[in-house]
């Protein structure tokens, strides 16, 4: 009977996890990085108890070694572990190569579930290591052992966040540059994330943090942090198992759903915030994230699938009124657009809401700052906008989907540097005394110029309305093309042409 409970729990366990146990248990990297690490906390254990001093009411001991451990603990975990998981999930992902990954049947959720199962394995495998050496520096005094507890669990969080992270860049498929590139982007993040939670974990040792575990004024932003790092790893998981689908998938609706998930989570817990903390600084830190956020999306957006292929046709609903959160939801570019432009509005409505309701009084809030970040959000989606009419334009249809997003960035490097370079070199104005009319295409002007905002946001507003307007007419098409398998084979206007990435 116990033979048989254990091979359905073997049945059950995820096929992509054991492949990379199996993996790690069997190589030598492993194995070298588990003595290597054992042998670094003992030397760090031996130093603090040879040079410490058993005397003094104020002794510290406990906490300074506990710093060390946790520093040498995040060393491991941060550089090594999502390199290890991130280059092994490249690897798989460059052209030729057939893997698992390619020819299993197990859909791209359970692919990246199990790989961030296996890389959670290994993470408790080495923070169960350093376990004994974190609780003998109780015993040298200065720290408590919630304070231990806690400060391990936070770290845990942290490095697994960075190990989803590292999935995520490693889903993509390129060559040795690309992957090159991205790998240099993950390694300058790892050690960013290194500094912060070294710092952060000193203070916080430093602050007692232990003592105020019975009150809430611990547990309401420790559980805000915590919700904040779980959505953060969410996002990390659905956009890598979306990465790795299929181009003829329909990839998009988890996506979505997820970032309105952040969205209504993300304003709830604002909106708490601000009745409890009265500061109007907690609302527009809320606007700014949403509208980086989603202005990421519509440049995303903007890569998209401009025809519906057979596969996403087929799911497309038959009632007329699903069809319209559909479109919103289902991959493509007119729908993603619409959904980051409609999140967009929907966010500073609620924003401009909040202010005109609240209680409070307004006269420390700074009305200049979210104008601000309107108005580089508006330069982003007029790019974006004008990209897309210059590929309609320009470029024949069957071009790759991503040519949007690289002509929006060439659009917004000529548009920041021709005029300035053409004003300094033909007029030969001075650079400190260039006309403010010359700046005009630099999104980032209205940060270092206030006196300009006036002037931006009314040049982003009439350049939204007129590029909008020239793009109509393709939103309209996107629209009326919208339309489940069996409509759509008995419209002759409607084309299918071959998607590609």
């Amino acid at each position: 009977m116990a033979v048989g409970v254990l091979d359905r729990l073997g049945d059950m366990a995820n096929p992509i996890a054991v492949k990379e146990m199996r993996q790690a248990v069997k190589g030598r990297i492993l194995t070298w990085m588990l003595v290597c690490f054992l042998m670094v906390q003992l030397v760090i254990m031996g130093i603090g108890m040879l040079t410490s001093e058993y005397s003094g009411a104020d002794y510290q001991g406990g906490r300074t070694l506990l710093s060390f451990l946790l520093l040498a603990l995040l060393v491991v975990c941060l550089l090594f572990l999502p390199a290890i998981f991130g280059l092994r999930l490249s690897s798989e992902r460059t052209e030729g190569r057939i893997d698992l990954l390619f020819i299993t049947d197990m859909s791209p959720y359970s692919v990246i579930w199990g790989k961030t199962l296996a890389a959670m394995g290994l993470t408790l495998l080495l923070f169960s290591a350093s376990m004994p050496f974190v609780t003998l520096t109780y015993l040298l005094r200065g720290v408590d052992l919630p304070s231990i507890f806690l400060m391990m669990g936070l770290n845990f969080v942290v490095v697994v966040l960075a190990i989803q992270a590292a999935l995520f860049l490693a889903c993509f498929p390129g060559g040795l540059i690309s992957r090159g590139i991205r790998f240099l982007f993950g390694l300058g993040g790892a050690f960013f994330l290194l500094s912060m939670m070294t710092s952060v974990s000193f203070a916080m040792l430093s602050s007692g943090i232990g003592s105020m575990l019975g009150t809430w004024d611990f547990w309401a932003p420790a559980l805000t942090v915590i919700g904040f790092l779980l959505l953060g790893m969410g996002l990390l998981f659905v956009l890598s198992a979306t990465a790795i689908s299929p181009a003829s998938a329909n990839r998009a609706p988890v996506v979505r759903l997820y970032l309105l998930l952040i969205w209504l989570c993300s304003s709830v817990c604002c909106l708490l915030w601000f009745l409890d903390m009265r500061d109007y600084g907690l609302l527009l830190a809320w606007l700014i994230c949403m509208l980086i956020l989603f202005s990421l999306c519509f440049m995303a957006s903007l890569a998209e699938r401009q025809s519906y292929g057979v596969r996403l046709r087929s799911k497309i609903p038959r009632n007329r009124l699903l069809r319209i959160p559909a479109f919103f939801l289902y991959s493509g570019a007119a729908g993603g657009i619409s959904f980051s432009a409609g999140m967009i509005a929907l966010t500073l409505g609620a924003f401009y809401l909040a202010l005109f309701f609240s209680p409070y009084p307004r006269w420390a809030f700074n009305d200049d700052v979210h104008l601000q970040v309107l108005t580089c959000c508006l330069y982003f989606i007029c790019y974006g906008l004008t990209a897309l009419m210059v590929r309609r334009l320009f470029f024949p249809p069957l071009s790759s989907n991503s040519m949007t997003v690289t002509i929006a960035l060439l659009l917004l490097a000529a548009g920041s540097l021709i005029p300035f370079l053409f004003a300094w070199v033909v007029f030969r104005y001075p650079v400190d005394r260039i006309p403010d009319i010359w700046y005009l295409g630099n999104p980032l002007i209205v940060f270092i110029e206030k006196r300009t905002l006036e002037m931006t946001l009314t040049f982003t507003q009439i350049w939204a309305a007129v590029i909008l307007g020239l793009n109509g007419p393709w939103f309209i098409r996107q629209i009326r093309n919208f339309k489940p398998l069996e409509e759509a084979a008995h419209d002759p206007a409607i084309s299918q042409p071959v998607e590609t990435e």
